[in-house]
């Protein structure tokens, strides 16, 4: 068996994790897992998100500048570039 030789030590996450699936999931299991996990990330995204967008001040304005770039709208630094 090859040993895995690691250039970092393992992220307390990475550690978390590698608990978990030390035990033989069902796929049932695994899958619900994964969307456990996709929804925390997503939620922390969207967290984040919401953080800089109030951050920055930005408005339905402004994601309206951005879909619609071609039209006419008077230019401020933070608005063009989302």
């Amino acid at each position: 068996m090859t040993e895995l030789k690691l250039e970092k030590p393992l992220t307390n996450l990475q550690m978390e994790m590698l608990k978990l699936f030390s035990a033989n999931l069902t796929d049932a299991n695994l899958n619900e897992v994964s969307e456990w996990l996709s929804k925390y990330f997503m939620k922390k995204s969207s967290e984040r998100a919401t953080e800089i967008w109030d951050k920055k001040g930005y408005s339905e304005k402004d994601v309206k500048k951005w879909l619609n770039p071609k039209q006419k709208h008077s230019k401020s630094k933070d608005s063009q570039n989302p």
